[in-house]
C-alpha cells in the first residue's frame, strides 16, 4: 500500500486523459514510485521559490516531467502539472 495518497488537480487530470495509453503508463509507473517515496529517487528536483517537485516519468523521444507538491501531514502527492516533449 502506497505511503502517501495521490490528489489530482484538474488541470493535470485532463492534461493526463488526452495523452496517448503508452505515456499514460509511464505516468502511471512514475506516480507509483512517487507515492512510496516523493522526495527519495535521485531524479526528483526541489524547487525551493515554489515548494514544488520534478521529475521525469521517459527518458528519449517521449520525455517528460511530472510537477508536483508533497505533503505530509496528511500525506499526500499532489499531482500540479505535466510537460511532454515528443511523443
Amino acid at each position: 500500500m502506497p505511503r502517501y495518497e495521490r490528489i489530482w488537480l484538474e488541470e493535470p487530470r485532463k492534461q493526463y486523459h488526452s495523452f496517448p495509453e503508452a505515456i499514460r503508463r509511464r505516468i502511471d509507473r512514475r506516480i507509483k514510485e512517487l507515492l512510496k517515496d516523493p522526495t527519495g529517487d535521485p531524479h526528483a528536483r526541489y524547487y525551493r521559490p515554489h515548494d514544488e517537485w520534478s521529475i521525469p516519468f521517459a527518458f528519449g523521444a517521449d520525455e517528460g516531467f511530472i510537477y508536483y507538491a508533497v505533503v505530509d501531514d496528511p500525506r499526500r502527492v499532489v499531482i500540479l502539472r505535466r510537460l511532454v516533449f515528443g511523443g
